[in-house]
């Protein structure tokens, strides 16, 4: 599985406009099916994000407990 990811990320809401800085921003990521994959990132901002939101292919990726699942995987 190839992952390309996009990260939408929220500034507490009626703050003005901040700065955003990944110190450690996602990479492509290649497992089998059925593997473990562990998305790290590491964000700084002022004011602090207060959400991150992770997307697969323009679509938001369902956190459960302990794991997500990606469905509609495209082979490349």
């Amino acid at each position: 599985m190839h992952m390309a990811e996009r990260t939408d990320v929220d500034a507490p809401a009626g703050g003005k406009g901040g700065t955003l800085k990944f110190i450690r921003a996602l990479t492509n990521l290649t497992k089998e099916a059925g593997s473990v994959v562990h998305m790290r990132c590491e964000i700084v901002g002022d004011p602090p994000p207060t959400k991150i939101r992770w997307f697969k292919n323009e679509a938001p990726v369902n956190e459960e407990p302990d794991r997500i699942i990606i469905k509609k995987i495209n082979p490349q």
